[in-house]
C-alpha cells in the first residue's frame, strides 16, 4: 500500500490551491503459489488485486504474474521466463466524473440531468522477461553468470548482464550492466560485494550494492543485513 500524502489540490482557475487536500492511494494485494512440477522444472504465479484511488475517482482490475525455471542439466545451466502485469485493462469511475448539465435537446424549464463521463481503459504496463544463469565454476570458489532479455510494454527492450564471484563461501564481488537503446537512460553500471559473518550456529550475510547514475543523482546505494538461524 503506498500512500503519496496530503496534496494541495489546484486548478487553472485557483493555481494557489482550492482548499482541498487530495490523498491519492495505491494499493496492490497478491497470492502466490509455486511448485516444483519436477527435478528440473519449477513454476509459480501470482494473482494481484490492484486498486489506485484520487479524490473520488479510482479504478480497480486484475492481474497476473507467471514464470517457470528449467535446469537443463547441461553444465549447471539454468533457463526462465515470466510475464508480469498480465490482465485486463483499468477503468477509472467515480464521482469526479460526474457532471450536472441541461442537455441542448431539453426543455429549458427542466431540471439539470447528471451523467457520467467515461474514461479512456489504462493499459497494465506488462513485460515478458527471459534468462538464463550459468556456473561456470562450482566449489569453495565460484563464479555465476546471468543474464535477462526483458522485453516492456511500455518501453524499450532490455538486456541485462550480471555476474557473481564467491571466495571460499564467504567473499563476495557482483556486477551488472544494462544495456538498451533508450538514449535517455540513466543508470548504468551497478557493483556489489557481501560478507557471510559466521555467529555461533547462525549466519550473518552483509551486503552491499551500488548504482551509477549519470544525471540528476549521485550514485544510489544499497545496503543489506540478513540473519540466517
Amino acid at each position: 500500500m503506498l500512500s503519496i500524502g496530503d496534496i494541495i489540490r489546484t486548478t487553472e482557475t485557483a493555481p494557489d490551491g482550492t482548499g482541498d487536500i487530495l490523498h491519492p492511494t495505491f494499493t496492490t494485494l497478491g497470492l502466490s503459489y509455486a511448485r516444483s512440477i519436477t527435478d528440473r522444472v519449477n513454476f509459480g504465479g501470482t494473482m494481484h488485486l490492484v486498486n489506485e484511488k484520487v479524490m473520488s475517482t479510482g479504478a480497480t482490475t486484475v492481474s497476473f504474474d507467471f514464470g517457470f525455471q528449467y535446469d537443463t542439466g547441461v553444465r549447471g545451466i539454468r533457463l526462465g521466463a515470466a510475464m508480469q502485469n498480465f490482465g485486463a485493462q483499468q477503468h477509472f469511475t467515480g464521482e469526479d466524473t460526474d457532471r450536472n448539465l441541461l442537455l441542448p435537446e431539453d426543455d429549458p424549464q427542466a431540471a439539470n440531468r447528471t451523467l457520467s463521463l467515461t474514461t479512456s481503459e489504462a493499459e497494465l504496463p506488462s513485460l515478458f522477461s527471459g534468462s538464463a544463469s550459468w556456473p561456470v565454476m562450482v566449489g569453495v570458489n565460484a563464479l555465476t553468470l546471468h543474464g535477462v532479455y526483458q522485453s516492456n510494454s511500455f518501453n524499450v527492450d532490455e538486456f541485462r548482464f550480471g555476474g557473481e564471484y564467491i571466495y571460499r563461501k564467504q567473499f563476495a564481488l557482483r556486477l551488472g550492466y544494462k544495456a538498451t537503446s533508450n538514449s535517455d537512460e540513466i543508470f548504468g553500471l551497478t557493483y556489489g560485494l557481501g560478507v557471510q559473518i559466521p555467529i555461533g550456529s547462525s549466519k550473518m550475510d552483509l551486503d552491499y550494492a551500488g548504482q551509477s547514475v549519470s544525471d540528476f543523482f549521485n550514485d544510489v546505494q544499497h545496503v543489506g543485513l540478513t540473519f540466517r538461524f
